[in-house]
């Protein structure tokens, strides 16, 4: 065991003092943080105020519609300082949302309304063919609109805009609503109590009943968990792949062999990668919530509610399930590399076995939908997707305490019975010098005493 700590610590060592390792660990963030906000700043960039004109022909709804702007405004609000996580994610990029100003245009009678519109739709277009701006959209309420319950009304807007238009026009159409009931001797706090829909407060159905934390949280710690995974394994995965060919063909390895057994070898060589790997986690970790108290700090909502995110068996299971995943996939590269002859047909060899070890994050969301399913089950007693897989299950859901040992120990088992095949094969390897080995000969070597 002393032995295998001793290679341990050399190969951690050797892979933190690397300019690759620093600038990897600094810098990857830096690059996805831009990729990820790259959307959000350009939706920024287009997301001003938007006017819209209300032209009223009845002349008597300038209340509505003074209700309905104060409304929207309050809505805008409300979206700019919530903490729900995508509305938090959202106004991390953008001060505040974008709101909707509206204008209130009574023209008279129904020719004036039509001129009116007719006017407003004129300067519109010559605003927008000027490069402007100017009206965003057209609200036309008719003149029977409080009378008639079949008037229709009538909106204009650019494609760009339409939606928000929109919605300005179902706030003006309640308030509208609740003037044709007044104007009929009902009460308008009573009309706009039984207008609002009712409320739901969302929480997850589990085993011992409904309620605690979950929803889109909890898929978007199991995206990030699958997300440091698949960029651990890319980045540690090729080079013990890499260093294995390379010290095969390297004739001090037969003296370092003979200090050290192949198994003490690859087992310190693997686990001081994973250490490495472990130091970026936590350290992109680190700077992921420095950059969430930053963001608090400065006035901005908070992008995560730690206490919904850290629960007790959270942390646990990140780690427990992270280094397992870490593990597993790291012997099936070592095994790559020990049954390889050279880095061309290392790659050529793991390059339909990386096709495979890539296939759980396309089935994250169908097993954070149905965490029960067969398809789910299955896939979390399979040792090289159980970490990632039973991840996700035991994050929306409650699966059995025998499926989650049953992971963990398969997996466990995995990660030694491929550390044991690959020094095995590695031992034979060295003092096998040309062609790749065929797959025969790989199990006989494996079987050797």
């Amino acid at each position: 065991m002393s032995r295998v700590l001793v290679v341990l610590k050399r190969e951690y060592v050797a892979s933190v003092k690397t300019a690759s390792f620093a600038l990897t660990t600094l810098l990857l963030p830096v690059l996805f943080a831009a990729v990820g906000l790259l959307p959000a700043l350009l939706v920024a960039v287009g997301a001003g105020d938007r006017s819209v004109v209300v032209v009223d022909g009845t002349g008597r709804l300038r209340g509505v519609v003074e209700a309905a702007s104060a409304s929207l405004a309050e809505e805008a609000s409300a979206r700019s300082s919530a903490r729900s996580l995508g509305a938090a994610m959202g106004s991390a990029v953008l001060p505040r949302a974008a709101r909707l100003r509206l204008t209130y245009v009574a023209p008279g009678d129904a020719a004036a309304t039509s001129a009116a519109v007719a006017a407003l739709l004129d300067g519109a277009r010559a605003g927008v063919e000027a490069g402007g701006h100017g009206v965003d959209g057209v609200v036309v309420l008719p003149p029977a609109m409080l009378e008639d319950p079949g008037a229709r009304g009538a909106l204009y807007a650019r494609g760009a805009d339409l939606d928000a238009v929109e919605r300005a026009a179902a706030v003006v159409a309640r308030g509208v609503a609740v003037a044709r009931w007044t104007a009929r001797g009902r009460d308008a706090a009573e009309i706009e109590g039984l207008l609002s829909p009712p409320a739901f407060d969302p929480a997850p159905l589990s085993s011992s009943g409904p309620g605690g934390p979950g929803g889109d949280l909890d898929l978007l710690v199991a995206f990030g968990f699958g997300g440091l995974l698949f960029v651990a394994i890319l980045l540690n995965g090729r080079e013990i792949l890499r260093r294995i060919v390379q010290e095969k063909s390297d004739r001090i390895m037969e003296i370092l062999l003979s200090s050290v057994t192949p198994f003490e070898l690859l087992s310190g060589r693997i686990l001081g990668l994973a250490a490495a790997g472990l130091t970026q986690i936590l350290v992109w970790l680190g700077m992921a919530a420095v950059a969430g108290v930053a963001t608090g700090a400065l006035g901005g909502p908070r992008l995560v509610d730690a206490e919904t995110l850290l629960r007790p068996m959270v942390a646990v299971y990140f780690v427990v399930f992270f280094l397992l995943g870490y593990l597993v996939n790291v012997a099936v590269y070592a095994v790559g590399g020990a049954a390889a002859s050279s880095e061309k047909a290392a790659q050529q060899l793991m390059s339909p076995i990386s096709m495979a070890l890539s296939a759980p994050p396309f089935f994250l969301v169908v097993i954070a939908g149905h965490p029960g399913s067969t398809l789910a089950v299955v896939l979390s007693m399979i040792p090289i997707y159980a970490p990632m897989v039973m991840f996700v299950r035991v994050l929306v859901s409650e699966p059995p305490l025998w499926q989650i040992l049953v992971a963990i120990g398969g997996t466990g088992a995995t990660v030694l019975l491929f550390v044991w095949v690959a020094a095995k094969i590695f031992r034979t390897g060295v003092l096998s010098q040309g062609a790749t080995p065929t797959l025969r000969e790989l199990c006989r070597w494996a079987r050797a005493r």
